[in-house]
């Protein structure tokens, strides 16, 4: 199944699909509210279709990802609806301090363990480390180099 994409870059946008047991969000430009509730919207429906009931996410922030202080409020929305629906982890790939600060932000009070890393693979490691069975293989070919 090839990847869906959420939104136009305009509105900044997102990469979204079923790996194994996580759920991969590749996301590049800048969210403005708009584009957080069109992306938060969207994530929900994939949420649903969600394979088992424990499962994963990685967050793959592209260089330039950020959002409007604005768009927290749906991105906080999501976080809580995915922990509330079985997301026990969120591995984060950032490019700096900054997106690590703003995108762990977003899941504070959902119940969903947040770390950050700069590498794929550590990230994988660290929820194979937590009981998930993603695949570094399975995800390269939706990740482009940042």
């Amino acid at each position: 199944m090839p990847p869906t994409t959420h939104t136009g870059r305009e509105h900044g946008s997102a990469v979204i699909e079923w790996i194994d047991d996580v759920l991969l969000m590749v996301s590049e430009g800048n969210f403005n509210y708009e584009g957080a509730v069109a992306a938060a919207a969207f994530i929900k429906q994939r949420i649903a279709q969600r394979p088992g009931p424990r499962w994963a996410v990685i967050n793959v922030n592209l260089t330039g990802s950020l959002s409007v202080p604005e768009a927290a409020k749906p991105f906080r929305e999501l976080s809580a609806y995915g922990g509330a629906r079985g997301a026990g982890h969120s591995a984060l790939i950032n490019c700096s301090v900054v997106q690590d600060q703003v995108a762990e932000s977003y899941y504070e009070g959902s119940g969903v363990a947040v770390r950050s890393f700069r590498e794929i693979g550590e990230a994988v490691a660290w929820l194979h480390d937590c009981g998930y069975t993603v695949s570094l293989e399975h995800l390269l070919p939706y990740i482009p180099p940042h």
